[in-house]
């Protein structure tokens, strides 16, 4: 319905061009003519241009013209096919550089512009009203299209591709349609600088570094695009504010779908965005609204990254889903509405702030807690989404008895939240299958972990208690990461494919947890100061037991506790005593 609108307006908006040159005080309806065979026709389209009045048409006949042109005078350039008239800037300057308001371009073929400054196919330089329809710009070493503070034109149905820096590029430019263009294998498609009020719809945008960027440019319309294959982003605003994106397709980007960086007060609405990494983050902007989007088989599905007062609603994700982060600042995690019409797989998303108490509901697609307390996530199936449960500044909840499976980012994640309680869980065959970072003093005990890229992973504060749990098959079995003085116990870490145990940190404490048939038991990297507690471990079959890159650990409580179980020990036990040097065997290693 949209497309339809805006192919309407464009209509409209040519008939009025053609009924302004009508009655412009000197045009003449007189047509030149370049090229061709008959008696008069220009052998340059320059000395066309040269020798016409406003209102005139110039016609060009097919062929090769290696000129670079300057239209100062409002004008029709015609040219008879737009794969057979070819213009030729020879690699130096603009192909074509338009300084006078109401000129027509269609027909050509316009190709080897300039890679110098702003050089390009063609270049609007301060004027208005202008139509580029129906040309090819091709392979030209700087820009396709650029416009440069100029205002109300129209850019459409053009292919525009394989042109070194941008294919259409507005600086400085406002209330320009560009409209249904093939705009793909440049180095970045569409980009607008500086620029407000433009309508970008119904364009292709593919195979380049990005497809579509607003840069410090507002209210800007973004509707109807297919923006896919590019190697960044698909449609990404930077320091730009209340602009429409709605109605696009984006899919198969390295990063992000849709991106909203350091901009606020935009809306988002029912674009489709799949198989990317992100299908659309909001990062550190403000006042966003993403409404009615459908995502699918994104790693995450929608995005919030330290930002705040966001509006989600009536969002359909399906093989993914939301994901917070805050970076401990409160209204990072509780400022923003997320009902329970965003669904993730079909389930609602249950988004609690500032909660005291209460048990989530069975029917949830996703649970994410922001700075909220004593409440209890118990007997949920929360799978194949982005991260089942989400935790951000909440303290003394309980999660407990849930199977969380197949997430592309984590099972569970407590960020910046303390003493919570996570129990009895199943978690397999997500990134990571419990994630606690930039915090401490949880416990994590009696949980299955298993087929995870990282069982469990502790990041920061510390001080957690991880006991009696099964940590297999895992990737890496229990990951600490600059995290300190938690307690490693009773755990069962087996068959993990790289590492049972990789540590950075001090003053962690791994004692009594069975290791075994690992390709790695404890893997120890260098930190200052180490002095971690290492003993009473059984470790049996691993393919290598232990590697400490610091050796100033301790693994041995002192005789006569003693050390470790090791199955590969070769050793002897004759001999007993703190030195091992009295007769009779004592059970630890000579």
């Amino acid at each position: 319905m949209k497309r339809t609108a805006l192919t309407v307006a464009i209509l409209v908006f040519l008939s009025a061009f053609v009924v302004i040159i009508a009655i412009l005080p000197e045009a003449r309806a007189t047509t030149l003519y370049v090229g061709g065979g008959g008696p008069g026709n220009y052998t340059t389209i320059q000395s066309a241009i040269d020798a016409a009045v406003p209102g005139n048409t110039i016609f060009v006949y097919n062929g090769t013209y290696n000129e670079n042109l300057v239209v100062d005078r409002t004008l029709s350039l015609v040219g008879e096919n737009r794969d057979s008239t070819l213009i030729n800037g020879g690699g130096f300057g603009d192909t074509i550089h338009v300084t006078a308001d109401w000129v027509n371009l269609t027909g050509f073929f316009v190709w080897n512009g300039g890679m110098n400054g702003w050089d390009a196919g063609i270049e609007l330089d301060q004027v208005h009203d202008c139509s580029i329809l129906d040309n090819n710009f091709i392979v030209n070493d700087f820009d396709g299209i650029f416009l440069r503070s100029s205002s109300n034109n129209t850019i459409a149905n053009n292919i525009v591709i394989f042109n070194v820096d941008i294919g259409i590029y507005l600086l400085s430019s406002h209330n320009n349609t560009i409209i249904d263009n093939n705009v793909s294998s440049n180095g970045f498609n569409i980009a607008l600088d500086s620029s407000n009020g433009n309508i970008i719809a119904n364009n292709s945008a593919s195979d380049s570094d990005s497809g579509i960027g607003l840069f410090y440019s507002d209210w800007n319309t973004v509707t109807g695009n297919d923006a896919f294959d590019n190697t960044n982003h698909g449609i990404n605003l930077e320091y730009s504010h209340n602009n429409r994106v709605d109605d696009n397709r984006a899919s198969n980007h390295w990063y992000d779908d849709i991106r909203v960086y350091y901009s606020n007060g935009n809306i988002l609405s029912n674009n489709t965005v799949s198989k990317s990494r992100v299908g659309i983050l909001v990062r550190e902007s403000a006042k966003t609204t993403v409404t009615g989007n459908a995502a699918s088989s994104n790693g995450y599905g929608i995005r919030s990254r330290d930002s705040t007062y966001g509006t989600f609603a009536d969002n359909v994700m399906i093989e993914t889903g939301f994901h917070i982060e805050g970076s401990g600042w409160l209204e990072r995690w509780n400022t923003h509405s997320i009902d329970t019409s965003n669904t993730v797989n079909g389930r609602p998303v249950h988004y609690w702030k500032n909660v005291n108490g209460g048990t989530i509901p069975l029917d949830a697609g996703q649970v994410i807690l922001a700075n909220c307390t004593g409440v209890t996530v118990e007997g949920q199936n929360l799978s194949n989404g982005t991260t089942g449960i989400i935790l951000g500044l909440s303290s003394g909840n309980t999660i407990i008895n849930n199977t969380l499976s197949s997430n592309n980012m984590e099972g569970i994640l407590l960020e910046s939240s303390g003493n919570n309680t996570v129990s009895q869980n199943t978690v397999y065959g997500s990134g990571v299958g419990v994630n606690i970072r930039y915090t401490g003093e949880n416990i994590i005990t009696n949980n299955t972990v298993s087929l995870n890229g990282k069982g469990i992973s502790l990041g920061g504060p510390g001080r957690n208690m991880v006991d009696n749990n099964t940590i297999s098959r895992n990737r890496i079995g229990l990951h600490l990461h600059w995290s300190n003085g938690n307690v490693i116990t009773n755990n069962s870490i087996r068959s993990n494919s790289r590492r049972g145990i990789s540590l950075i940190g001090f003053r962690n404490s791994i004692i009594r947890n069975s290791i075994f048939s690992n390709r790695l038991g404890v893997y120890v990297s260098s930190s200052l100061p180490p002095n971690n507690t290492i003993h009473h471990n059984d470790f049996v079959d691993n393919e290598e037991a232990a590697d400490d890159a610091t050796m100033d650990n301790q693994w041995d409580d002192g005789y006569p506790s003693g050390g470790n179980y090791w199955s590969d020990y070769t050793g002897v036990d004759l001999f007993s005593g703190p030195n091992q040097d009295q007769p009779g065997s004592d059970g630890i290693g000579d």
